[in-house]
């Protein structure tokens, strides 16, 4: 396909712009994000309907798709409330066009959004840099946004992304990035983010040396400083993560578990848990002295258990095996890839492979804590990874391990 198409241009500037505008929330108006996840939905029909030499690979897109509509459909049928699973769902059509963008674009895809995560990067840490010294230091009125999760999350990508960058420019950036985003996690009040933050930095310090690793040292120095220093209570939250009775979350995990066990196989449908909790919690056992969280709480503030409760099994497994397959794919992808995976080309399919598995893991482990697919975002990301994973998934399968040639995929 040519790339210089105004088919394939249009996909890409929609890859470009849709991530910063999407990692940034409500910094952006809304309009704005609307216009380029509509330059992606444009890019895609365009590729799909024009003549090219990609039709060979949309077998094996699609699967996935399919998987995740057969799992969470059902539990439209046992949904308490129609609007709020309507609701829920209503974003994972723009998941599924980004998903086929990404494997449409290939290369230059995954180029452009490693570019476009390392500025979203930056923009979201100089803002929350920013916000927190302009308030000198005190947490409470600094407004840190729901967005800061997504700094580990993107930070291995980002790392390929500096590496595309012009050497000037990479190395004025790549010393910034790491320090800056560990500020702006420990400054933040989301133990996701600094679990999956300890993640990223003992997973990047192992697969690069150099530079990042220097960066890393950099930025773990910083956190300990930070907290040695006590800014924005640090200490106080790091102590309130060992005391388990305080922590809201354990009333909201037993609830979404006695929510699965009453609907197993369809769950109480995709949105409605912050409807059922108070109805829920009010009539499990909770343990001695534990006081759980009252009223509306929007989301079980761990995914697995989520969707368990929202989707029941089919859910649940559909979302579990595309995970795992992928995840076995890039381990696959390390250890039997051709070349190093250290190597000068960015875009060196094992290269990604690693950058990705780490990516995964962060995500994997935030999961237990903070994320949903009721935030958007959470959706676009999830789907921006099963793109990337996949793009290298097909790389893999159109070119022979021993001498290149191009092959047919196989759907799993």
């Amino acid at each position: 396909a040519n790339r210089s198409s105004p088919s394939n241009i249009l996909l890409l500037l929609g890859l470009a712009t849709s991530l910063p505008s999407i990692a940034m929330g409500s910094s952006i108006p809304d309009f704005i994000r609307d216009a380029t996840l509509m330059l992606i939905a444009v890019g895609v029909i365009w590729c799909v309907v024009t003549p090219s030499g990609r039709e060979q690979n949309r077998s094996l897109m699609f699967w996935p798709i399919l998987l995740v509509l057969l799992g969470v459909l059902p539990s439209l049928f046992n949904s308490t409330d129609l609007q709020a699973s309507q609701e829920t769902l209503g974003f994972l059509p723009i998941g599924f066009v980004l998903f086929i963008g990404i494997c449409i674009a290939d290369g230059a895809g995954r180029t452009v959004i490693a570019i476009a995560a390392t500025t979203s990067i930056l923009l979201i840490a100089l803002e929350v840099t920013i916000q927190h010294l302009s308030s000198n230091g005190s947490v409470a009125d600094t407004p840190h946004p729901i967005h800061i999760m997504i700094l580990p999350m993107l930070l291995p990508i980002a790392v390929i992304g500096i590496e595309t960058l012009p050497r000037k420019l990479a190395l004025l950036v790549g010393p910034l990035l790491v320090p800056l985003v560990v500020f702006s996690v420990i400054t933040s009040w989301s133990p996701g983010a600094w679990a999956g933050l300890i993640i990223v930095g003992i997973g990047l310090s192992i697969w690069r040396g150099g530079a990042v690793r220097a960066s890393i040292g950099c930025g773990f120095i910083l956190a300990m400083l930070l907290v040695a220093i006590d800014v924005a209570d640090a200490q106080d939250r790091l102590l309130s993560l060992a005391d388990p009775m305080s922590d809201e979350r354990i009333g909201l995990w037993l609830a979404a578990m006695a929510m699965f066990l009453e609907h197993p196989f369809t769950g109480i449908g995709a949105g409605v848990f912050g409807i059922a909790y108070p109805d829920v919690v009010s009539m499990i056992q909770l343990p001695d002295g534990y006081e759980a969280g009252s009223g509306f709480i929007p989301w079980a503030h761990n995914m697995y258990l989520e969707l368990l409760a929202e989707y029941g099994l089919p859910g649940f497994l559909a979302y579990a095996i595309i995970t795992a397959w992928l995840l076995g794919k890039l381990v696959a992808q390390i250890v039997l890839g051709q070349g190093r995976g250290r190597g000068d080309d960015p875009d060196d399919p094992r290269h990604w492979a690693v950058a990705l598995l780490i990516s995964w893991l962060a995500i994997l482990t935030m999961a237990m804590l903070d994320l949903s697919f009721h935030r958007h975002w959470v959706v676009y990301i999830y789907w921006l990874m099963v793109g990337l994973s996949f793009s290298i998934v097909l790389h893999r399968s159109q070119t022979s391990p021993a001498r290149g040639t191009p092959q047919s995929p196989t759907i799993p």
